[in-house]
């Protein structure tokens, strides 16, 4: 089993040009050409898969079929970290590599009800940055179509993805790029895109989910759940906002500022004073 710890930010593709021409880029080494990536997601009738937050997808890149299992995880920021399976593909589905056995069992029992659902078809351009800190990342970006019972939706994504360093490494990176880039983090997976498309479904609106705080948690940890739920509601609307005309994305949008910013003003005195002054300006 694999750990893949990656950060996704979304851009428009007409910014593709200044994205490469960016420092950071110019710093890296390109790794090849850019490669044809073919998709396919499979499920079963009735979505089981997508029910309990497991991918399985095959992917042919020039003559090489492979076929990978991922399980879902939280993603805030665009940050995820999630189990991953992958091997080479002949034909049929083995999972006989998988070393959760409730896992392995459960796949191999609807082994012969996976169908195709959807399908993601884009273009990866791949470059390797060593970091100043020492931190190596792959940095990939991803443009094609998702497509789905005959429609199709763009995809434009750079993924940040950790070869070695730390998640913060990622988050640095990041920030530094979009200081001067459209780019925006993105917690809806390709997969999920994928398959609300197949379903027909429509960006809605994100609400602030309830934080089950506990006693034995420090008010750091009761700050840093509550902030993150802050997190995942801005993140949750800032693409609605984007490309719909519903006001209620900004409304979200605007309830999530404004938590964060009462979050701030009550541990501020538990908190960093240069810390809280930086995120009350940015603010």
């Amino acid at each position: 089993m694999g750990k893949e710890t990656e950060l996704k930010l979304s851009l428009p593709s007409a910014c593709l040009p200044l994205l490469k021409a960016h420092a950071v880029f110019q710093a890296a080494e390109k790794l090849g050409e850019p490669k044809t990536l073919d998709n396919t997601y499979f499920d079963t009738a009735d979505l089981k898969l997508q029910r309990e937050l497991i991918a399985i997808r095959t992917r042919q890149q020039g003559d090489v079929w492979l076929q990978t299992v991922k399980c879902a995880s939280a993603s805030v920021g665009g940050l995820s970290q999630r189990p991953e399976w992958e091997k080479p593909y002949q034909g049929e589905f083995d999972f006989s590599d998988i070393d959760l056995k409730p896992l392995r069992k459960h796949l191999q029992a609807i082994q012969d009800q996976l169908q195709p659902v959807f399908t993601t078809l884009f273009t990866r351009e791949t470059y390797f940055l060593k970091t100043e800190s020492g931190a190596e990342i792959l940095l990939m970006i991803d443009q094609g179509d998702i497509l789905a019972k005959g429609q199709q939706s763009p995809l434009c994504e750079l993924e940040l993805e950790l070869v070695s360093g730390s998640a913060q490494d990622l988050l640095q990176l990041a920030v530094e790029l979009a200081e001067t880039l459209p780019l925006v983090p993105s917690d809806i997976s390709k997969a999920e895109r994928g398959y609300r498309l197949f379903k027909g479904e429509m960006e809605q609106p994100v609400k602030l989910v309830d934080v089950a705080l506990q006693k034995q948690q420090s008010p750091i940890e009761a700050f840093k759940a509550l902030a993150l739920a802050c997190v995942a509601q801005w993140q949750g609307n800032v693409q609605g906002v984007l490309v719909s005309t519903d006001p209620e994305f900004v409304h979200q949008l605007r309830i999530s500022h404004r938590r964060l910013r009462a979050l701030l003003k009550v541990f501020s005195p538990l908190l960093n004073k240069d810390w809280v002054n930086h995120w009350n300006n940015a603010f």
